[in-house]
């Protein structure tokens, strides 16, 4: 029955962060379109680790580090391979005009089930980080 109506698309935001031990935080967001069924959330939800954490570089989102080390500096101890999920909210006008769409939210979710909860910190670089302490390499 429902084929018969026509598939409206619509543009969301998926927001998330980069929060290091120390709880600096620094925010990113991923403009997506396409038909968003209304168990779209909790299914995302449900791919994610506790506390809606992911690993940006293994799921295609660009990762935060870098502006963190950047803004916070780093690497330091405090520092770790998870992105943390915040929301996906309706994209406002201004949002749509502005930003460009990164992925349909299609294969924004097949990637997610393809990943199927199974988080491999060993995409992201800051799985490879020497254990540091105040700013120096343990020895």
């Amino acid at each position: 029955m429902s084929d018969i109506y026509p598939k409206i698309v619509e543009h969301r935001v998926f927001e998330y962060l980069y929060r290091d031990g120390g709880n600096w935080k620094t925010w990113g967001e991923i403009l997506l379109s396409g038909c968003f069924p209304s168990a779209v959330y909790a299914d995302l939800l449900s791919c994610l680790e506790t506390d809606g954490l992911f690993v940006a570089e293994q799921l295609g989102v660009k990762s935060l580090c870098y502006r963190h080390f950047e803004t916070y500096g780093g690497p330091t101890e405090l520092d770790h391979a998870y992105h943390e999920f915040h929301d996906l909210r309706e994209a406002t006008s201004d949002e749509i005009a502005s930003m460009s769409v990164d992925d349909s939210i299609e294969n924004f979710m097949a990637r997610l089930h393809a990943i199927n909860g199974n988080w491999n910190v060993l995409f992201s670089p800051n799985a490879l980080l020497p254990p540091m302490r105040s700013g120096h390499l343990w020895i």
